[in-house]
């Protein structure tokens, strides 16, 4: 269906005179005119009822959308209640925690306080521990080197005890059997004569040096290895050893007080029997 022409400045005067002068069942309208004016109307009313459903429909829609603002202001306010109250109680908790916290630290810093207080007590104590450690190790030193020179001490007074009781009781023939066993094992055996005197000989050039009683010992059990490796028996040195020494007793000597230090004394010989000079025996 087309849409109605519109009405002319004409038409629209003659329907207000019509609307404003004609009484119920009054034609003043022409048929033309009535027919466009009700089409008119028709459209009109049409237009009005799609604009009224059009106008219903956006009023739904726009009170659908103001309810479901509605709810979502409901939703945010509810929303936004429950985080505030979700900061309130997690700021509640950060702040009881903070306090604990607090707690702890204060705590943690009075332990440290007093195990730093222990610390120095066990340090000062480990120190006292220490210098007595060391003063009775010293002691304890000092006691051994004690002990250990008393030891040393009486040892060497056992060794001078033996030696003097040796000394005392001591047997050539005994000696000279025990060395001459020693000697064969240890040199060998034979008369070994040159070695012996270049062994003296050697000892004698230390007693030069540094006179001292072990190297004339060493010259005397010397004389003793070549006197017993010449054939003699123990018996023969010892009697030997005591006869040498009586005639040596026997003999004329020179005053000592005039002879030279460094030279040998030589006893004095009778004139009818001159001899070359000998070495002191």
């Amino acid at each position: 269906m087309t849409a109605p022409e519109p009405l002319t400045e004409e038409e629209i005067a003659e329907l207000r005179y019509a609307m404003e002068w004609s009484e119920p069942g009054d034609r003043w309208l022409s048929r033309t005119t009535a027919v466009r004016l009700l089409a008119t109307l028709d459209a009109r009313t049409r237009e009005r009822d799609e604009a009224r459903r059009t106008l219903a429909h956006q009023r739904k829609g726009y009170e659908e959308l103001i309810r479901e603002a509605g709810n979502r202001a409901i939703h945010a306010d509810d929303t936004a209640a429950a985080a505030e109250r979700e900061r309130d109680e997690a700021a509640r908790q950060f702040t009881a925690k903070l306090s604990e916290f607090h707690d702890v630290a204060q705590q943690a810093m009075r332990d440290r306080a007093n195990m730093e207080r222990r610390a120095e007590v066990a340090e000062r104590e480990r120190d006292e521990a220490l210098k007595e450690r060391q003063i009775l190790r010293d002691d304890l030193y000092e006691a051994q080197g004690r002990v250990t020179a008393e030891a040393s001490k009486r040892r060497e007074t056992e060794r001078e005890r033996d030696a003097l009781r040796e000394a005392l009781t001591f047997d050539l023939v005994t000696h000279l059997r025990r060395q001459r066993d020693f000697s064969q094992r240890t040199f060998g055996p034979g008369n070994r004569t040159a070695g012996v005197c270049d062994h003296i000989r050697k000892e004698l050039r230390e007693i030069e040096a540094a006179p001292n009683l072990e190297e004339w010992c060493d010259v005397i059990l010397l004389a003793f290895d070549g006197a017993w490796r010449s054939g003699a028996e123990p018996e023969d040195i010892a009697r030997n050893i005591a006869a040498k020494q009586g005639k040596n007793e026997s003999r004329e000597w020179p005053d000592w007080r005039t002879s030279d230090p460094n030279k040998a004394i030589e006893h004095i010989r009778p004139a009818l029997a001159p001899r070359p000079p000998a070495q002191e025996e």
